[in-house]
């Protein structure tokens, strides 16, 4: 019984309009009640009984003609209520019946009947199949015309016809809704396969990057530390003490990046120091190691900082990019200036200039780093520009909005 309870659980349908389909079965039962009228008006017999009687006079032609009509139409609001209009048209079939006109009724009955078999819960099933039952055994007993018992047993006959092919439509939907569902869980089942394949990917790449890049970083740390003092040149033991500062920060920066990355993927890891997020500070600092290249930079930065790390971080990541891409596609790079200005609203505006003539390679053409700043600034509500200026002048430009803090997702 449970089984059965949850079966019509499943497959109940909710109050909706008339659709197509069944516009057409109404218009089909209204035509053939209005030519059931019709036999009777020009073509009645004797065995019409009381009806035949009542057409002879205008008002009890009418009468009719709009009752029958009336019972029919009356199934256009069976997909929103459909046990009222069962009930309505019940009544109107056991009237009907005490007049002998019960066939011109016979089929807004059993559409009626269809509907709430094939949308209603058990209950209301249940309830509305015995009432139909009862007044169908009322309507053969108040027929005249055949015994009870056969006329009883006709009407039984078409209304378990009725109730079987609403019991068919409604398997048919509990199928069609079961399918879908299994489409939905495959589909999601993929989506969630694809999810972790990508998830072991980056974390085989982000285990192969700390390997390969950590190694080289170290091995730089290490030459460096071993040359330094040894040249009696202070020149060039300044420029292995920057090379030493510079890959132990890179170091810092991979294995940071690493750690963010682990985090995302599994948030029960041990989440990365947040500590050590960039700040306005830090664009200073980069600005000093390009400086030792022979190359002026001047940084101007006016009105008040914002206190959003996030903004902060990103502005250093588009700082840092653009240097690094002045320093590398630039032969000779012949200055660099770097201004930003704070907003009121807590934004900012970052515009770097970089001058000299450009390094014709054959990979020159916008790099990765500058497409995910790009991204970055524009998912985030800003706006973002690299392109050439005067001539020899490459420019960077970056509307910073206000934006809620994040973490700096620096590589």
């Amino acid at each position: 019984m449970q089984a059965v309870r949850d079966w019509f659980d499943q497959t109940r349908r909710g109050r909706r309009e008339a659709g197509t389909a069944w516009l057409v079965i109404v218009l089909a039962c209204v035509a053939f009640q209005a030519l059931m009228v019709a036999r009777l008006l020009f073509a009645g017999s004797a065995r019409d009984g009381i009806a035949l009687d009542l057409v002879h006079s205008t008002s009890g032609a009418v009468s009719i003609t709009i009752a029958v009509v009336l019972a029919g139409m009356t199934l256009l609001w069976s997909p929103r209520q459909p046990v009222l209009v069962l009930a309505v048209i019940g009544a109107a079939y056991l009237a009907a019946s005490a007049i002998g006109m019960h066939n011109y009724v016979t089929f807004p009955l059993l559409f009626a009947l269809f509907r709430v078999v094939a949308d209603c819960g058990l209950a209301a099933v249940v309830v509305s199949v015995t009432s139909t039952c009862l007044g169908m055994f009322a309507s053969a007993w108040l027929t005249t015309s055949t015994t009870v018992a056969d006329e009883f047993t006709g009407q039984l006959s078409v209304a378990a016809l009725s109730i079987l092919a609403g019991g068919g439509a409604r398997s048919m939907r509990g199928w069609q809704a079961a399918t879908q569902q299994s489409h939905h869980d495959a589909e999601r089942a993929r989506a969630i396969a694809a999810e972790r394949d990508q998830a072991v990917a980056r974390t085989r790449v982000a285990a192969e990057l700390h390997d390969s890049v950590g190694h080289n970083l170290t091995a730089i740390i290490a030459l460096s530390q071993g040359l330094a003092g040894t040249t009696e040149n202070p020149e060039l033991d300044e420029s292995l003490e920057d090379i030493e500062t510079r890959a132990r920060e890179g170091l810092d920066e991979t294995r940071r990046a690493v750690s963010l990355l682990g985090h995302l993927e599994n948030p029960a890891a041990p989440a990365p120091d947040h500590h050590r997020a960039h700040s306005w500070d830090d664009i200073h600092a980069v600005a000093d190691r390009v400086r030792p290249l022979n190359v002026p930079v001047t940084v101007t930065e006016t009105g008040r900082r914002t206190d959003d790390t996030g903004i902060a971080g990103l502005g250093f990541s588009i700082v840092r990019e653009a240097l690094t891409n002045a320093v590398r596609h630039t032969e000779p790079l012949k200055r660099v200036s770097i201004s930003i200005g704070h907003h009121l609203t807590g934004g900012a505006r970052i515009t770097i200039r970089s001058q000299g003539h450009p390094r014709h390679t054959h990979d020159h053409g916008p790099g990765s780093g500058l497409q995910r700043l790009s991204h970055r600034v524009t998912s985030q509500g800003g706006t973002f520009a690299a392109g050439p200026g005067e001539p020899n002048e490459w420019i960077v430009k970056a509307e910073l909005p206000i934006a809620p803090n994040e973490e700096n997702h620096d590589a």
